[in-house]
């Protein structure tokens, strides 16, 4: 009688050393720590965007070019460095590391040609699919009427509420 007590009280002690094995191991973190170096002259990169491929999780390394990240992502995933002016570079991670140091080279991004040109009217104001209505300040020195507000009746698409014999408001 006295082994069937013991028996329950190694087989919950079982149960639970299994328990705590799976939940170790799905809460396993990994982090990664190390350093952000340019290629030419060896001199750390500060705001390097470090993050991990396919997630929203990151950092940004400090002004000495370092990062660490923690993370419950499991393992293998990749880190993506990336920073204006440089080529992405990525890591493979498989277990914690420290002191990594990262060498990002310079890339030249070749845009699209951009043309400024100065013009009195707008363009792609007067180019727009919808009515437009331009009043100049000759326009509006050129109005019949006796003051500007009774004019703006004249123009396609305002409509004036008035609403004492003073107080006209314009609605476009």
């Amino acid at each position: 009688m006295n082994t069937i007590p013991r028996f329950r009280k190694s087989l919950t002690l079982l149960f639970l050393f299994i328990i705590l094995i799976n939940i170790n191991g799905i809460a396993q973190q990994t982090q990664v720590s190390g350093q952000v170096l340019e290629a030419e002259t060896n001199e750390s990169l500060p705001g390097v965007n470090v993050t991990i491929k396919g997630t929203l999780f990151g950092t940004v390394s400090d002004e000495n070019g370092n990062f660490s990240i923690n993370t419950d992502v499991p393992v293998p995933y990749v880190l993506i460095f990336s920073f204006i002016g440089y080529g992405k570079e990525e890591l493979q991670v498989t277990t914690s590391m420290d002191h990594v140091i990262i060498i990002m080279q310079t890339r030249a991004v070749l845009g699209q040609e951009v043309v400024i040109s100065a013009s009195r009217v707008e363009e792609n104001i007067m180019a727009s699919p919808v009515t437009i209505e331009k009043m100049t300040s000759r326009d509006v020195k050129q109005i019949p009427t006796a003051n500007f507000y009774d004019g703006l009746y004249m123009i396609k698409g305002i409509d004036m509420n008035v609403h004492s014999l003073t107080f006209r408001f314009p609605n476009a």
